[in-house]
């Protein structure tokens, strides 16, 4: 008897962590670098092969649907910034965007611990460091207003 309550004590818990998550969650946060900008789920529908990227506004009549952040990170050259373009790409599509608008890359400070480069052991001193993402704007074209990137 005992060994059967265990079980079902188990099973319960582990259904009450699966479910946890799900219920207290917006179906369209599950992602957290997509920020909903009317806090509305739209229907996601399919994005293009290849998301089209403008700096400023984009083309045709178009309806923004959430801001979207790739990952932080220190360097900024250019392996890193490709992998940070992908990363962005792959949230839009996760937020069924037609396009991003107002590419930016943006700067993070943090005070901390860095590293002191002023002694020849490891030690550490109050710094400031830079993490650098970019941000953009997804859009979703209304019906009829669709425009081919140029």
């Amino acid at each position: 008897m005992p060994v059967t309550r265990i079980v079902t004590t188990a099973v319960l818990l582990m259904l009450a962590a699966a479910i946890a998550p799900t219920a207290s969650a917006a179906p369209c946060a599950k992602i957290p670098r997509v920020r909903p900008i009317d806090h509305a789920c739209l229907p996601a529908g399919r994005s293009p092969a290849r998301i089209p990227v403008y700096r400023g506004e984009g083309p045709g009549d178009y309806v923004e649907i959430a801001y979207v952040d790739s990952y932080s990170c220190l360097e900024r050259d250019e392996e890193t910034v490709k992998a940070q373009l992908e990363d962005l790409d792959a949230n839009a599509r996760a937020a069924g965007a037609d396009g991003l608008i107002r590419l930016k890359q943006l700067a993070i400070k943090k005070t901390g611990f860095v590293n002191n480069p002023r002694t020849p052991f490891p030690s550490v001193q109050q710094g400031e460091t830079k993490y650098y993402f970019f941000r953009a704007v997804a859009i979703k074209y209304k019906p009829g207003g669709r425009q081919r990137p140029r």
